[in-house]
Protein backbone atom coordinates (compact mmCIF):
# COMPACT_ATOMS: atom_id res chain seq x y z
CA UNK A 1 0.00 0.00 0.00
CA UNK A 2 3.03 2.09 -1.27
CA UNK A 3 2.14 5.84 -2.64
CA UNK A 4 4.80 6.70 -5.39
CA UNK A 5 3.89 10.24 -4.70
CA UNK A 6 3.99 12.28 -1.78
CA UNK A 7 0.85 12.16 0.52
CA UNK A 8 -1.35 14.68 1.50
CA UNK A 9 -2.19 13.19 4.20
CA UNK A 10 1.24 13.12 5.40
CA UNK A 11 1.07 16.76 5.73
CA UNK A 12 -1.53 16.40 8.69
CA UNK A 13 0.42 16.90 11.12
CA UNK A 14 1.93 20.08 10.38
CA UNK A 15 -1.85 21.31 9.26
CA UNK A 16 -2.56 20.66 12.68
CA UNK A 17 -0.47 22.36 14.47
CA UNK A 18 -0.40 25.48 11.98
CA UNK A 19 -3.73 25.66 12.13
CA UNK A 20 -3.94 25.27 16.34
CA UNK A 21 -1.20 28.22 16.46
CA UNK A 22 -3.11 30.95 14.30
CA UNK A 23 -6.49 29.67 16.53
CA UNK A 24 -3.84 30.62 19.40
CA UNK A 25 -4.57 26.96 21.43
CA UNK A 26 -2.32 25.36 23.81
CA UNK A 27 -2.70 21.45 23.05
CA UNK A 28 -4.46 21.03 26.33
CA UNK A 29 -6.96 22.49 25.00
CA UNK A 30 -7.63 21.73 21.65
CA UNK A 31 -7.20 18.18 23.85
CA UNK A 32 -10.37 19.40 26.46
CA UNK A 33 -12.23 20.31 23.50
CA UNK A 34 -11.66 17.13 21.40
CA UNK A 35 -12.20 15.08 24.36
CA UNK A 36 -9.16 14.21 25.33
CA UNK A 37 -7.59 14.76 28.70
CA UNK A 38 -4.33 15.74 28.47
CA UNK A 39 -2.02 17.37 25.12
CA UNK A 40 -0.24 13.66 24.75
CA UNK A 41 -2.98 13.01 22.06
CA UNK A 42 -2.61 16.19 20.16
CA UNK A 43 1.05 16.39 20.66
CA UNK A 44 1.51 12.39 19.46
CA UNK A 45 -0.61 13.85 16.43
CA UNK A 46 1.04 16.95 15.07
CA UNK A 47 4.39 14.82 15.58
CA UNK A 48 3.25 12.43 13.20
CA UNK A 49 2.99 9.52 15.84
CA UNK A 50 -0.29 8.67 15.70
CA UNK A 51 -2.92 8.56 12.85
CA UNK A 52 -5.94 10.31 12.42
CA UNK A 53 -8.84 9.07 10.91
CA UNK A 54 -11.79 11.42 9.32
CA UNK A 55 -14.17 11.43 13.02
CA UNK A 56 -11.01 12.70 14.43
CA UNK A 57 -10.21 15.76 11.67
CA UNK A 58 -13.70 16.58 11.60
CA UNK A 59 -13.69 17.30 15.51
CA UNK A 60 -10.52 19.22 15.05
CA UNK A 61 -11.32 21.23 12.53
CA UNK A 62 -14.36 22.22 14.32
CA UNK A 63 -12.87 23.30 17.58
CA UNK A 64 -10.15 25.06 15.13
CA UNK A 65 -12.23 26.83 12.67
CA UNK A 66 -11.34 25.37 9.13
CA UNK A 67 -12.55 23.32 7.55
CA UNK A 68 -12.05 19.28 7.49
CA UNK A 69 -10.59 18.93 4.09
CA UNK A 70 -8.05 21.52 4.86
CA UNK A 71 -6.90 20.12 7.75
CA UNK A 72 -6.90 16.49 5.89
CA UNK A 73 -5.62 16.87 3.09
CA UNK A 74 -4.66 20.83 2.32
CA UNK A 75 -7.58 21.62 -0.18
CA UNK A 76 -9.32 24.39 1.41
CA UNK A 77 -12.82 23.26 0.20
CA UNK A 78 -15.65 24.79 2.86
CA UNK A 79 -17.90 22.19 4.62
CA UNK A 80 -18.38 18.42 4.85
CA UNK A 81 -18.93 15.60 7.86
CA UNK A 82 -17.49 12.54 7.65
CA UNK A 83 -21.00 10.64 8.23
CA UNK A 84 -21.76 8.91 5.59
CA UNK A 85 -18.25 8.15 4.66
CA UNK A 86 -19.38 3.92 4.00
CA UNK A 87 -21.97 4.47 1.04
CA UNK A 88 -19.66 6.66 -0.63
CA UNK A 89 -17.33 4.54 -0.11
CA UNK A 90 -19.33 1.82 -1.75
CA UNK A 91 -20.38 3.84 -4.73
CA UNK A 92 -16.74 4.61 -5.75
CA UNK A 93 -15.78 0.74 -5.41
CA UNK A 94 -19.30 0.26 -7.84
CA UNK A 95 -18.32 3.18 -10.57
CA UNK A 96 -14.75 1.87 -10.74
CA UNK A 97 -15.82 -1.81 -11.33
CA UNK A 98 -14.27 -2.99 -8.23
CA UNK A 99 -15.35 -5.86 -6.44
CA UNK A 100 -14.42 -5.88 -2.49
CA UNK A 101 -12.06 -8.78 -2.88
CA UNK A 102 -9.96 -6.98 -5.72
CA UNK A 103 -10.44 -3.60 -4.23
CA UNK A 104 -9.04 -5.07 -0.80
CA UNK A 105 -6.66 -6.33 -3.12
CA UNK A 106 -5.22 -3.37 -4.28
CA UNK A 107 -5.01 -2.04 -0.62
CA UNK A 108 -2.98 -4.51 0.73
CA UNK A 109 -5.42 -6.39 2.42
CA UNK A 110 -5.71 -10.56 2.01
CA UNK A 111 -9.26 -10.39 2.36
CA UNK A 112 -12.37 -8.26 1.45
CA UNK A 113 -13.78 -8.19 5.06
CA UNK A 114 -12.21 -4.89 5.53
CA UNK A 115 -13.44 -3.04 2.69
CA UNK A 116 -16.96 -4.50 3.69
CA UNK A 117 -15.91 -3.13 7.37
CA UNK A 118 -15.38 0.37 5.53
CA UNK A 119 -18.35 0.07 3.27
CA UNK A 120 -20.36 -0.86 6.73
CA UNK A 121 -18.74 2.32 8.60
CA UNK A 122 -17.59 -0.19 11.44
CA UNK A 123 -13.85 0.37 10.24
CA UNK A 124 -12.61 3.52 10.91
CA UNK A 125 -11.56 5.95 8.05
CA UNK A 126 -7.38 6.45 8.33
CA UNK A 127 -6.46 9.14 6.39
CA UNK A 128 -3.49 7.59 4.72
CA UNK A 129 -5.90 5.25 3.63
CA UNK A 130 -8.28 7.14 2.55
CA UNK A 131 -6.01 8.86 0.16
CA UNK A 132 -4.85 5.95 -1.17
CA UNK A 133 -8.49 4.38 -1.77
CA UNK A 134 -9.43 7.85 -3.45
CA UNK A 135 -6.64 7.28 -5.85
CA UNK A 136 -7.14 3.74 -6.65
CA UNK A 137 -11.28 4.71 -7.20
CA UNK A 138 -10.36 7.87 -8.88
CA UNK A 139 -12.05 10.15 -6.71
CA UNK A 140 -10.92 13.15 -4.62
CA UNK A 141 -9.96 12.39 -0.62
CA UNK A 142 -12.01 15.00 0.34
CA UNK A 143 -15.29 13.48 -1.49
CA UNK A 144 -14.00 10.14 -0.26
CA UNK A 145 -13.40 11.28 3.72
CA UNK A 146 -15.90 14.47 3.89
CA UNK A 147 -18.58 14.16 1.21
CA UNK A 148 -17.20 17.40 -0.83
CA UNK A 149 -14.98 18.02 -4.11
CA UNK A 150 -11.61 18.98 -3.20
Amino acid sequence: MTLRHRSRASGFPARLRHAREAAEFTQTEVAEQTGYEGKQAISHLELGKRSADTRLVARLAQVLHVSPCALAFGFDVPGGSPDDYGPRFKKARERAGLTTRRFAQQLGYAGNSAVIELEMERRALDLHLCEVAARFLGVSPCWLAFGVEG
